[in-house]
């Protein structure tokens, strides 16, 4: 016989009645966007392995009736400038399931290139999925788009 967890207790419900009004508030937790206060908490979580090494990965969602709109492309490059100028990162790394045929050519089409495949490493909806990695260097965006390089 297995024994299976109860989980946390009433949090679904909780979570519902905070946040009737907003995805971004459940019980205990808010999430927003940084904001000056947070600059003395911020540093904190800012010192993974990556982060040290200078890479960073992000992950992008299009709600199904904006997509084929150039809303995911225009955000990801948004994203990357922001990531390679402001924040210094030099690379960047996104993660896509071999079902998502729209991720892998929307990440072809801004230049990312293939450097590996994680084979069979999701299970989902009784089906075994690959992992393709896609990396972009700040300097093979600066090549690719000119016209977002600082003028520093």
């Amino acid at each position: 016989m297995t024994t299976r967890s109860s989980g946390y207790a009433g949090l679904d419900q909780r979570i519902a009645e905070c946040g009737a009004t907003s995805i971004w508030i459940g019980d205990k937790v808010q999430l927003r966007a940084h904001e000056p206060q947070d600059a003395d908490v911020q540093p904190l979580y800012e010192n993974s392995p990556d982060q040290i090494n200078g890479t960073f990965s992000y992950g992008l969602g299009v709600h199904p009736e904006h997509k084929g709109n150039g809303y995911g492309a225009e955000a990801a490059v948004l994203m990357l400038r922001f990531m390679f100028d402001e924040r210094r990162f030099q690379k960047c790394e996104s993660h896509v399931y071999d079902y998502n045929s729209a991720s892998q050519t929307l990440h072809r089409k801004l230049g990312f290139v293939e450097e590996g495949r994680l084979r069979r490493h999701l299970f989902l909806a009784g089906e075994y999925h690959d992992e393709f990695l896609y990396g972009m260097t700040a300097e093979e965006f600066h090549e690719l788009y000119p016209r977002l390089k600082p003028s520093l």
